[in-house]
């Protein structure tokens, strides 16, 4: 076999293949969907838009006398992972199967590979041209780790062994490459710029068919100087998107890589739109980039703003924790683009609707404010407090006896005390006297910041206010009238809730005085309660 040659496609396939062929015959990348407002993560394969050719030619490798290795230099216009690349190349009928080096480098000042390959792997190439289908010449190399790259990289292959494959390369003869030099060969000992080689005494310039698998993030998003129309006028947009967007090193259809809606029914494309707008807004401006690797698949990022006012009917709404101490927010407002919180504790956030935990009882006051291009929805933005300390209540009862004689004059003390961190205001206390109980009159003495009614007859439905630790004391007085003798006295005081006393339950206190006549001693009634055991029936 002759080598250190040029190598064209079998006689059975035109050397003339269209490349959206070889492009369909592809399997589709897998790419991640649409966002609005936060970056895309971007998992694509790309294929090089240098080489966009008509045609693709194989060319000889081995250490003999063959290009030993190929190397193709890329650009990386932001950070991203690279995990490995594709790579076309076969074995004629007849020859041995051939082990080669597939390898990601950081190119010198030449744009040759420098010093240790930041990954490599290896992989067998063994498969004949066939009968046309192009995907028999693709070969997938996966690093065992990621390589994260943020500058140029090269993509190398590299044959050792004395056995021949053919490397796909794009058709120097249409001069593909463009002139720009990206490709690099290993022959003869020495790394050498492909543009100025020949093979078959023409000069080469094209580029190797290598097309780097990886991942990144995609980021539609622009700015504008103007963005307050208090007039029709003229606005200029400028994208700050993410630059693999405008690379002909990933994007195959640059012409689409960024699309605009101005929000009044116009488009436009490009980095530098200008609109002309016949009113004064709010326009809601959409910005859609697209990323197109050139397989047929795309993973495009989306960005709204609103221009000609600022956000308008600012408000939120919370609710609190007052075990953990977090505090959910929701926040709205009308062409709003982003949000600024300051919680109150040091802490803030740019979330819509954010959460915070704070580090115990407040209160704190927290605060928002919406904005897009105008400008802030207000200028210091809507507050309230959160976590205030709530009053707690708590009632207790007492009538220091157990059972009573008829016609016995009942005495009860009502103790409500405020024991939680904030005020009680406008409370109510409440005890509906039995019927058995008659004659009822009550005093209340309030203490440490409360008030309360200082005296009443009958029933208790008094408002009270308590401070932190204040308290009211009621003394209420009646007497025991059974009709028959035997019916128990059943009393209950209780005092509403609070807001913010979530956990009530100490807020309701039940009283019952058994007559005396139903006591039961050894069978026999009797009113010496010293000398007999007690048992109630």
């Amino acid at each position: 076999m002759t080598r250190n040659r040029l190598v064209h496609l079998p006689n059975y396939v035109k050397s003339a293949i269209a490349l959206a062929l070889w492009l369909s015959l592809l399997p589709p990348a897998s790419v991640a969907g649409s966002s609005i407002g936060d970056a895309t993560d971007c998992s694509a394969r790309s294929f090089f838009t240098l080489i966009r050719a008509t045609a693709f030619l194989g060319i000889v490798s081995n250490n003999d006398v063959g290009v030993q290795a190929a190397a193709q230099w890329f650009d990386a216009p932001q950070e991203m992972t690279i995990n490995g690349f594709n790579f076309f190349a076969w074995i004629d009928e007849g020859d041995p199967a051939v082990e080669v080096t597939a390898s990601v480098f950081l190119p010198d000042a030449d744009g040759f590979p420098m010093g240790e390959a930041l990954a490599t792997t290896t992989l067998v190439v063994d498969n004949l041209f066939g009968t046309g289908n192009l995907t028999e010449l693709r070969h997938i190399a996966t690093f065992p780790a990621p390589v994260a790259v943020d500058g140029p990289y090269l993509l190398v292959v590299e044959n050792d062994s004395v056995d021949v494959i053919q490397i796909v390369s794009s058709n120097f003869m249409t001069m593909d490459g463009q002139g720009d030099g990206f490709s690099s060969i290993f022959f003869t000992g020495s790394w050498r710029n492909g543009l100025n080689q020949t093979f078959g005494g023409m000069p080469f310039d094209a580029d190797w068919l290598v097309t780097p698998q990886y991942e990144t993030e995609l980021r539609a998003d622009f700015t504008t100087p103007a963005a307050c129309l208090v007039a029709p006028g003229v606005i200029d947009f400028q994208s700050s998107s993410s630059n693999i967007l405008t690379s002909r090193f990933y994007n195959a259809v640059l012409e689409d890589a960024l699309t605009w809606d101005f929000g009044d029914g116009a488009t436009g494309t490009g980095t530098e739109p200008q609109h002309s707008y016949a009113g004064t807004g709010p326009f809601a401006v959409e910005l859609v980039g697209t990323l197109a690797p050139g397989d047929g698949t795309t993973c495009s990022d989306t960005r709204i703003q609103h221009v000609g006012q600022v956000p308008q009917n600012l408000g939120f709404d919370f609710s609190e924790d007052f075990t953990t101490f977090t505090v959910d927010f929701a926040a709205s407002a009308s062409f709003a683009d982003s949000w600024q919180w300051e919680f109150g504790d040091g802490m803030s956030a740019t979330e819509q609707n954010p959460s915070n935990t704070y580090p115990g009882i407040g209160p704190y006051t927290a605060c928002v404010n919406a904005s897009n291009l105008c400008g802030g929805a207000t200028v210091a933005g809507v507050c309230d407090a959160v976590l205030e300390p709530f009053p707690e209540l708590t009632i207790t009862k007492t009538d220091g006896v157990a059972f009573q004689s008829p016609g016995a004059t009942v005495t009860y003390t009502i103790v409500v005390q405020n024991i939680g961190g904030g005020d009680a205001t406008g409370e109510t206390v409440t005890d509906f006297m039995p019927a058995v109980l008659t004659g009822v009159s009550w005093t209340c003495t309030a203490s440490l910041g409360a008030s309360c009614t200082a005296s009443g007859v009958g029933d208790i439905s008094d408002l009270i206010d308590l401070d932190a630790g204040a308290m009211v004391t009621y003394i209420v007085v009646g007497t025991y009238e059974p009709p028959t003798g035997v019916e128990p006295l059943i009393n209950t005081a209780s005092v509403t809730v609070p807001p913010g006393d979530d956990g009530a339950d100490n807020t309701s206190t039940d009283r019952t005085l058994s007559a005396l006549l139903l006591i039961h001693t050894d069978g026999f009634e009797s009113g010496d309660l010293s000398a007999w055991s007690m048992t109630i029936p």
